[in-house]
């Protein structure tokens, strides 16, 4: 008959492992995301600076400013979906730990917790 401190030791164990492994593909997840997100705002905003430098209002602006503020612009986006893709990470994170805060109000709780 199998010890019992020994089966719950290897249950601990296993619990661990497959709590590492979650948090693991969760940051995997969250980098894959924040470079997908930054390579799809460069390329939306490189398209929006062409068209209006085509057809807009650009044409009167020196390309220098245009490319700064373009610049200015990338950053901005970029740094703004990597704070929201690593808070969703963040709060994902939370939820996978054990014991760990819950965001949001208590299952069949209606006020929040004191």
């Amino acid at each position: 008959m199998p010890d019992l401190s020994t089966f719950l030791n290897d249950a601990t164990r296993s619990a661990l492992i497959v709590i590492v492994g979650q948090l693991l593909l969760i940051a995997v997840a969250a980098l894959i995301a924040i470079r997908f997100a930054g390579t799809t705002a460069h390329a939306a905003l490189v398209r929006l600076f062409d068209r209006e430098a085509e057809e807009g209002t650009a044409q009167e602006v020196n390309p220098a400013e245009i490319e700064r503020r373009r610049k200015t612009l990338d950053e901005l986006f970029y740094n703004a979906l990597r704070v929201i893709i690593l808070a969703i990470a963040f709060l994902m994170a939370l939820q996978v730990l054990p014991g760990g805060a819950r965001p949001g109000p208590e299952p069949g709780r209606s006020e929040p917790r004191p």
